[in-house]
Parts: C-alpha cells; sequence; structure tokens
C-alpha cells in the first residue's frame, strides 16, 4: 500500500502537468512497472516488469520484455522479444498484431529452476479517449511448457503527464490469476 504523503505528490503532480498528450500513439518507448499478482488460489504475489518497444517505421516495431514475479513458494521468470505489425497512427487508434521468441523459468525453493524456451503471438489495439487519455487492450498466447496459462488478456489505461511521459494502470487475467500495473512509460 502507497504511504499517503507519495499519494498527495503524485495527485500534485497530475494536476500541474502541461496540457500535452503522450507522443500520441508511438511504438517508442520504455515502460517500468510494478505488478501485484491475486492468484486464484495460493498467497498474492509481487514483481515487476520493464518493457521496451521500438518503432521501425509507422507501421511497425520491436520489442523487448523481462518481468519477474515472487510468491511465498516459488519466483517465475519471463523474458519475450519480436516483432510487430501495426495500422497507421493518424486514425487515432490503432490495430496491431505481434509474433516473438519467449523464455520462461520457475524456481521453487525446494527444487531446481526449470527453464523453456517457446513463441508468442499477440493482437490488440490502442486509441486515444481524449488529449490525455489513452486506453489499449489486447489477447496473447504463448507456446511455453512451463507457464501455468498460455493465453491471457489485458486492458490498460495512460494519462500523459508531457509529450514525453505518461502513468498507467491496468490488468492481466488469466485462467488462473489476474496481475495490476502500476507503469511509468517513457517515450522516445
Amino acid at each position: 500500500v502507497m504511504p499517503i504523503t507519495r499519494i498527495v505528490w503524485l495527485v500534485l503532480l497530475v494536476s500541474v502537468a502541461p496540457v500535452l498528450h503522450a507522443d500520441a500513439l508511438s511504438f517508442s518507448w520504455l515502460d517500468l512497472a510494478a505488478t501485484s499478482l491475486q492468484p486464484d488460489q495460493g498467497t498474492a504475489g509481487h514483481g515487476g516488469r520493464l518493457a521496451l518497444s521500438y518503432a521501425l517505421s509507422n507501421q511497425a516495431f520491436m520489442y523487448v520484455d523481462g518481468s519477474q514475479q515472487a510468491f511465498d513458494t516459488q519466483r517465475d521468470r519471463r523474458y519475450d522479444f519480436g516483432v510487430g505489425i501495426n495500422t497507421d497512427p493518424a486514425a487515432g487508434y490503432v490495430l496491431y498484431a505481434t509474433v516473438g521468441w519467449d523464455h520462461a523459468g520457475v524456481d521453487y525453493p525446494a527444487a531446481p529452476g526449470r527453464l523453456a524456451h517457446g513463441f508468442d503471438a499477440g493482437v490488440g489495439v490502442r486509441t486515444l479517449l481524449a488529449e490525455h487519455w489513452e486506453l489499449d487492450a489486447g489477447a496473447h498466447y504463448a507456446h511455453n511448457e512451463v507457464l501455468a496459462e498460455s493465453t491471457s488478456g489485458d486492458i490498460g489505461i495512460r494519462y500523459a503527464l508531457t509529450t514525453h511521459l505518461s502513468l498507467g494502470a491496468g490488468l492481466v487475467v488469466d485462467a488462473s490469476q489476474t496481475t495490476y500495473l502500476l507503469s511509468l512509460r517513457i517515450y522516445y
């Protein structure tokens, strides 16, 4: 739980932010996220994610993503990289598709870690709701024997503080857990 002083500073920062939106629907960004994990069974966990996307052109991009989750009985790690295509962002929304390589690992205190490689694919939409607000949603499939679930869906919303910085909140849902995210995205 975030201390009240941090919440007050966050509210003040958002209220005095310039009236700008983040770099429209750019695919060139660095995203830092803190996660809270709520499994359907078992104890809750926490973690973090670092994601990087780089626009190769107006309608193609590459991505790298790394995350780690910690529970009382295990620690999970996942790394992905790949490429994606998207529709023209000038319309105020983009549809996109991705395909890439997936690496996952699970460590249990009483057993050595299990590692596996596979592939992942996804589709999604990003849209500008208003001058400061962006909404995104996606569906993903990962073919990897270490992962408990192969399909997931996500939804998120971002508020642009400046043309190069936005704050976001979202969730990722699969058949066994819900992951809540708070993120800071830096556009370059």
